[in-house]
């Protein structure tokens, strides 16, 4: 079947002729428009159809690859979510089939529409031709030929709008089955059993938790005015009281000189209370009875002052301990008693001395002189016997 560009380039003269002549005979003309708007609706419809074609084949395509890949994942997952996935995508695919199925039909449906309409065209196009061909036989007679020819023109809108009306008649049967197709109905062999899932697939696993915000730290808390004034007034007797500490701890820790043999020296008493422990307490008992009395300003001295004042009288001299460290042979072990001379007659003074001096050591043997040993000189040897 000739195509409907081709019809209307054979058709183009005869439909010129007539749009002339009605001109001269004040004459209807209704099929240039139409016949032009015919042919153009064809050959939309013969790209639209390509068009839907390469779609389903690229989406046929898409679908089997995903489904060829659907079996390794049953290999390499387990569980309840891989089964909903698998379940989910053998549905899309499915509903992917379905889909394909409706493209391709679209396709044949406009390819169908295109051949009727390139049909009925070819008819409208052989109606203007054997309209021209009378026209121009009715004018070439020279009596009642233009009355002639105007009846034929009038005569062509009978034939011919049949013709646009059918024409009119298979874009309307195109479009419900557009509207049929979008619907879901079933469509002579095409069946919608499978439709794409309203919801996309979703993990059960559950997402893990955010962090929590860390909370803003808490403002300090101010100080009382009390707490202040307190603090004031205990600073001198904590001062003190660390002072004495400082002394006390100076004349304990200091270096003293070595005691010579036979001479005593006044140990003090260790406290029970490390020195820093002593201060700190000391600074504390300034604080606290200074916060109670409110900082005594005259009289009375307050306690960490007196504790300090203490412990600096306490760091310049020594307290002498009723118990006297002993610190020479003869008070640690007692005099030694009178031993008899070594040697009988002798003044025990002298062996005193003697036992006091150390013995000189004797002097070692000498190693004997290994002997000489013999030579083979004829000197060496000796003189015989007579």
């Amino acid at each position: 079947m000739p195509s409907a560009r081709r019809i209307a380039a054979e058709v183009s003269q005869h439909l010129e002729y007539l749009t002339r002549v009605a001109a001269e005979l004040d004459a209807p003309e209704p099929v240039h428009e139409r016949f032009e708007e015919a042919v153009g609706r064809v050959d939309a419809l013969r790209e639209a159809a390509r068009v839907w074609h390469r779609t389903a084949d690229r989406v046929e395509k898409s679908a089997q690859g995903v489904a060829g890949k659907l079996g390794g994942i049953d290999k390499s997952w387990q569980g309840a979510d891989a089964d909903a996935f698998l379940a989910h995508m053998r549905e899309t695919g499915l509903a992917g089939n379905d889909i394909v199925d409706a493209m391709r039909a679209l396709a044949e449906a406009l390819d169908h529409t295109a051949d009727a309409v390139e049909a009925l065209v070819e008819d409208i196009g052989q109606t203007v031709t054997d309209t021209a061909d009378a026209v121009s036989q009715a004018l070439v007679v020279p009596v009642d030929g233009e009355q002639r020819a105007r009846r034929h023109l009038e005569d062509l809108e009978g034939p011919a709008g049949e013709l646009f009306s059918a024409v009119e008649d298979v874009f309307g049967a195109f479009a419900r089955f557009c509207d049929e197709l979008q619907s879901g109905r079933e469509i002579g062999e095409l069946q919608f059993d499978k439709r794409m899932p309203a919801q996309n697939w979703q993990s059960s696993v559950p997402e893990p938790p955010a962090p929590p915000a860390a909370a803003p730290a808490p403002p300090a808390p101010a100080a009382p005015e009390g707490a202040g004034a307190g603090a004031g007034g205990g600073t001198g007797g904590g001062g003190a009281s660390a002072a004495g500490a400082a002394s006390a701890a100076g004349g304990v820790g200091g270096g003293a000189p070595d005691l010579s043999p036979g001479g005593s020296s006044g140990a003090a008493e260790p406290s029970a209370t490390p020195p820093a422990v002593a201060a700190s307490a000391g600074a504390a008992a300034g604080g606290a009875a200074a916060a109670a009395g409110g900082g005594m300003a005259g009289g009375m001295m307050p306690m960490g002052m007196m504790g300090g004042a203490m412990g600096a009288q306490g760091g310049a001299q020594e307290r002498q301990n009723k118990s006297r460290l002993k610190s020479s042979s003869e008070e640690l072990f007692g005099a030694p008693q009178s031993a008899p001379p070594a040697v009988y007659g002798e003044d025990p003074d002298n062996a005193k001395q003697s036992e006091d001096k150390p013995a000189k050591p004797k002097p070692l043997p000498k190693p004997p002189m290994p002997p000489k040993r013999g030579s083979a000189g004829v000197g060496d040897a000796p003189p015989p016997k007579i």
